[in-house]
């Protein structure tokens, strides 16, 4: 599982438009979104980077927290 801390996420629409925007690129992904603490899990994605273009494409602050806690983070599509 890799799980994503995406910060700018902050109502139920923006869960929606992840979530749709994961499942494009595999609709057989399993997709867990807490809007409360703004994380994203999806299960055993084949390519991480596709995943993680999809949401900084939505403009999206992504960062993928890796397995020792520390978290790397990218800018968004309209942030950069």
């Amino acid at each position: 599982m890799v799980e994503f801390q995406v910060n700018g996420m902050y109502c139920i629409f923006c869960v929606y438009r992840l979530k749709a925007a994961i499942r494009a690129i595999d609709p057989w992904l399993k997709v867990g979104i807490d809007l409360k603490t703004r994380r994203v899990n999806v299960e055993r994605p084949t390519d991480v980077a596709t995943v993680e273009r999809a949401m900084k494409h939505l403009g999206q602050i992504v960062g993928i927290r890796e397995s020792d806690g520390k978290l790397g983070v990218s800018l968004g599509a309209d942030q950069a």
